[in-house]
């Protein structure tokens, strides 16, 4: 089973076979486990998931038959970007003041299952300390072969920390306002001004848009106003380096391309800069910016697309009067994800339910051992009180039945399963759950044998003191009389005669049931 694990196969990025869009699927499964198992093993993993880095503590709630929720704490001094990346929320936290403003709270993550076996569909919420949704996901059952499918979907989000504060301030205002005052003194003077911690501030109070929050610059009345600030963030957005074929994202790509397309419009079209150390990796993508304008609101949306048109992330830069201070702020679009990431995480589900279905399947074989090692425990239990039961010509096979009643049957539980090495290295922390179930089922087991022994003992018992009471009752031989026959004398029951005719105590016929 463990063999059979690791070569499943999953594929990413191909067609859903329960609907539209891409998703990440299983190869056939039926040789492994069947459908009831894997569904089992499936709803157990995740009602009792494998702590991550960071997780100081997770509970269960469960809600009815199909919804239950599961919740994690935090703990604040391993929450780094390794905690982040195992939960999933990479795409959320892509800067420190996120982080901040997430850890300032009381750092709990949520997640809510929705579950329906006869469809084989599992859905999964999973919110934020903020209770705002990081990601939906999705697990699906496949039967005829049997199959797992799984996608996850994750909403917009909006970006306003120090990575875009900083983009602001050397990509934008500090080319826009040396084109504007070239090396002169308000250049300086802007200079100075930009360098001072409080110049820009992210995850402040949007001026635009009430409510959100943004990059908002401090104001710029004393060194230019709305107009010229207009011109030259719209010069810089199509020309970064002041001409045609320029570079942005510091070398990275560059501007082959502008197209005017009217007067509130126009496109950028990139390329990898082949002389980039990272020219290699990046020279499949092609990017193009959509650029909108609108003047008379002071807003300009930047729209960035793939080789393949499809949008990456809006960008929103908003040039406030009264006072003049510039705003900004990114937004990514939902998407449906089924690549690489999330098929490592499908993988790592699917090896952990098959390796503990491996030791499930071990564990019952060795459960089986036992009842058949009882079952014969029990003929033999009822030889031995055939045996033991009053009648001529029946004592000797009584005491060979007794003898050769069958051993206590617990050699299956010695051996019991055993993980594997790649278990323990997998799941450390499911360790004690699965001992403790083991624990409970030997337990139970235990008890129905310990019942079982005492009920014979007793028996045993019983019938020894019925067989005494009958030899106290029969006639006592003449052989055994004494000399003086004058006086009855009691029966001597301590030395019944055995058929052979050897004096033998009635407890050497019970001695192996003691």
């Amino acid at each position: 089973m463990g063999q059979n694990s690791t070569k499943v196969q999953v594929k990413r990025d191909v067609a859903s076979p329960s609907g539209d869009g891409k998703s990440c699927i299983t190869g056939p499964l039926d040789r492994v486990v069947n459908y009831d198992d894997l569904w089992d093993q499936l709803v157990e993993l995740l009602k009792d998931p494998l702590k991550v880095q960071g997780v100081q503590e997770q509970s269960i709630a469960q809600v009815s038959e199909t919804e239950f929720t599961i919740t994690k704490a935090l703990n604040r001094k391993e929450f780094d970007a390794k905690t982040i990346h195992n939960l999933g929320l990479h795409r959320m936290l892509l800067d420190e003041a996120m982080l901040v403003k997430w850890t300032a709270k009381d750092t709990c993550f949520t997640e809510k299952y929705k579950i329906d076996k006869a469809s084989g569909r599992i859905c999964a919420e999973r919110l934020g300390p903020i209770n705002e949704l990081v990601e939906r996901s999705y697990t699906i059952l496949h039967r005829d072969p049997l199959r797992v499918e799984f996608y996850i979907e994750v909403p917009g989000f909006r970006r306003c920390g120090q990575v875009i504060m900083a983009a602001v301030r050397h990509k934008l205002l500090d080319p826009a306002m040396k084109r504007v005052f070239q090396d002169g003194y308000m250049w300086h003077m802007f200079k100075g001004r930009g360098e001072h911690k409080d110049f820009l501030k992210a995850e402040c109070e949007s001026i635009c848009q009430p409510g959100q929050y943004s990059v908002v610059s401090d104001t710029l009345d004393d060194i230019a106003d709305f107009e010229t600030l207009w011109a030259a963030t719209v010069d810089v957005l199509r020309y970064p380096d002041g001409k045609l074929e320029s570079s942005d994202d510091d070398g990275v790509f560059e501007v082959k391309e502008v197209d005017q397309i009217s007067a509130t419009e126009f496109h950028v079209r990139k390329v990898v800069n082949e002389e980039h150390p990272k020219a290699a990796t990046l020279k499949p993508w092609m990017t193009w910016d959509k650029v909108m304008l609108d003047k008379p609101k002071g807003t300009i949306v930047a729209d960035t697309f793939n080789l393949n048109n499809v949008l990456q992330v809006k960008t929103w830069y908003v040039i406030n009067t009264n006072p003049v201070r510039v705003e900004c702020w990114c937004e990514g679009p939902p998407a449906r994800k089924a690549g690489t990431l999330v098929k490592m995480r499908l993988l790592q589900m699917i090896d952990i339910i098959l390796e503990r279905y491996e030791c499930t399947a071990n564990f019952t074989e060795a459960l089986t051992a036992f009842d058949e090692d009882l079952a014969s425990f029990e003929d033999a239990e009822e030889d031995a009180e055939g045996a033991v039961s009053p009648g001529d010509g029946e004592t000797e096979e009584g005491e060979e039945a007794s003898r050769k009643r069958a051993p206590m049957p617990n050699e299956a539980l010695r051996q019991g399963p055993v993980p594997t090495p790649k278990v323990m290295e997998a799941w450390k922390a499911q360790k004690e759950h699965v001992d403790k179930a083991q624990a409970e089922v030997n337990v139970r087991r235990l008890e129905k044998f310990e019942t079982a022994v005492a009920e014979l003992t007793e028996r045993v018992r019983q019938a020894k003191k019925s067989w005494q009471a009958e030899l106290a009752a029969r006639p006592v031989p003449a052989a055994q009389q004494t000399p003086d026959e004058s006086q009855p004398q009691a029966p001597d029951v301590s030395q019944p005669r055995a058929p052979d005719g050897a004096a033998k105590r009635p407890e050497e016929y019970f001695e192996c049931h003691d």
